[in-house]
């Protein structure tokens, strides 16, 4: 695909993605890039930044927990070094 550099207000150059290659390489609005220059090869290397994997909250790991829960005091022993109980 052949495409050019167009100034985009004055925040600096812009270049559009055509549709065929956004759906070989989804990308959306907002999608998070890194841009790399590879100078010795004349290229701009663009990839996707891959997001930080989302940890569920409590809720979200007992959702479907349906058994009978108990709470259960648990003895941790005596104090070793400035903790405060």
């Amino acid at each position: 695909m052949i495409t050019t550099a167009n100034r985009w207000g004055s925040s600096g150059i812009g270049i559009r993605l055509a549709k065929n290659i956004l759906d070989k390489f989804p990308i959306e609005e907002k999608t998070p890039l890194n841009v790399e220059v590879d100078n010795e090869n004349d290229r701009i290397i663009i990839t996707r930044v891959k997001q930080p994997k989302k940890y569920p909250t409590i809720e979200e790991l007992f959702a479907d927990f349906r058994g009978e829960y108990e709470p259960v005091d648990v003895d941790w022993g005596s104090p070793v070094g400035g903790e405060v109980w």
